[in-house]
């Protein structure tokens, strides 16, 4: 049974400026409490069809303060249709409000995408300028869904003001460029060129072929984690050290006695990991966390890349030990719980795996939190899996009579198709590691 991260008991902050709660607080805060989540949801509908300023400024509340992916889409529709000009104004003044949940801001900015009035899009375009990359995101997002002409040299400003990171703001507001104006370019003056050629007669309405996905140059300064770029300023790198770790796989370009040591899982991946480390900026933070029965970090939160601080992670990753269980839906829980991460590059080389529970039913388990945990979350899951069945070393450490059975065709595609819905559930992408 998951343990639900995001679900607050108690309120962190009163409702109301005076500490004086409102019948309907002390009912929203009792729902929270309990977790009732029908209870919620009905809650939620209930205030939007009020349509006043203290009844709507309890739905983004509502929606988040217990995770829930239905509910979260109960209240973006709630926010999208509300009529009353001062309902409108008091949700804009909870976004501006500091101290408000940033899962909130997301949820609105996210709604805003979805009407249609002037004072709700000005809004969108104040939060470009905002310090947490998620809720930049969602004004991103939101003002791209808008479809309004301004958002094109907004985006170029967004996305020069990011360049130097290439975090993944920069890389959300590329993509969002690409599918308004179905051009793609790798620096940003031919972006002001395009835009000074086409903008008298632009518009962001018109059909265009952006099916395929923003391709990105590489560079000296790329950041990769086999093979995959990873964009992001705030990573947390989740690295399966279960026992199959332990592992090694074939390649006819290796040869000779020390073929398993050099294609040992675990080896590569502490290889891969410093040539990542390597390339992070100093603007970045990181954290890692690895995971087998047990889930241990480097940090509480992320840290900032500096050179003690990457020395540091070397370190921690140099004294990973093969052993144990998958225990993903402990993992995931723990790198959730920081706020300030926006991407989990996640690697694994098994499916789900407990004691206590079976395989397919952790996995239904584990897509259903991530639906509710993630909704208005918006972090991005890259996942990365060793697909062949791999091969046992001659001697395992610990072990006692027979080595494990190497498994089946059939577990290894089960855990493909795992990573796969994994990072498509948070917009992210499978890569394989042979």
């Amino acid at each position: 049974m998951f343990l639900n991260v995001c679900t607050t008991i108690l309120f962190l902050l009163p409702l109301t400026a005076g500490g004086d709660s409102t019948p309907h607080e002390t009912r929203l805060k009792r729902l929270v409490k309990s977790g009732r989540d029908q209870a919620l949801h009905d809650f939620i509908v209930e205030m939007g069809r009020l349509d006043t300023p203290e009844s709507v400024r309890l739905i983004p509340a509502a929606a988040v303060r217990v995770a829930s992916g239905k509910n979260y889409r109960t209240a973006l529709e709630a926010v999208a249709q509300l009529q009353h000009v001062e309902s409108v104004a008091e949700l804009i003044s909870l976004l501006q409000k500091e101290g408000t949940d940033y899962r909130e801001k997301i949820l609105l900015l996210e709604a805003f995408g979805h009407r249609r009035d002037s004072t709700t899009l000005e809004e969108i375009f104040r939060h470009f300028d905002g310090k947490e990359s998620l809720v930049v995101i969602a004004a991103l997002r939101a003002a791209t869904t808008r479809q309004a002409k301004e958002t094109v040299p907004a985006l170029i400003d967004l996305l020069e003001r990011t360049w130097s990171i290439r975090d993944r703001v920069w890389l959300e507001a590329r993509q969002a460029l690409f599918r308004l104006t179905g051009q793609d370019y790798d620096n940003i003056e031919d972006w002001r060129k395009f835009w000074e050629t086409v903008k008298a007669r632009f518009d962001p309405r018109e059909s265009r072929d952006t099916d395929r996905r923003t391709r990105v140059a590489r560079s000296k300064d790329s950041v990769e984690f086999f093979g995959g770029a990873i964009f992001s300023g705030n990573v947390v790198f989740l690295i399966d050290v279960s026992a199959s770790m332990i592992k090694w796989d074939l390649d006819e370009r290796y040869r000779g006695r020390n073929v398993a040591r050099a294609r040992q899982r675990l080896a590569r991946v502490r290889r891969e990991l410093a040539k990542t480390f390597k390339n992070l900026s100093r603007k970045a933070r990181f954290n890692v966390i690895a995971f087998s029965d047990t889930v241990y970090s480097w940090q509480h939160e992320l840290k900032p890349a500096t050179r003690n601080n990457l020395a540091s992670a070397a370190s921690f990753v140099s004294k990973f030990v093969p052993s144990g269980d998958t225990h993903t839906d402990e993992a995931l829980q723990k790198a959730f719980s920081d706020p300030s991460v926006d991407t989990i590059v996640f690697l694994s080389d098994g499916a789900p795996d407990k004691r206590t529970s079976n395989t397919p039913t952790l996995i239904i388990e584990i897509l259903q939190w991530l639906e509710d945990n993630n909704a208005s979350r918006k972090v991005r899951i890259e996942t990365f899996g060793f697909v062949q069945t791999g091969n046992w070393p001659r001697k395992i450490p610990g072990l006692v009579g027979r080595r494990p059975p190497i498994p089946t065709e059939t577990e290894v595609q089960e855990m493909v198709e795992f990573l796969k819905t994994l990072a498509s559930y948070s917009g992210g992408t499978f890569r394989p590691i042979e």
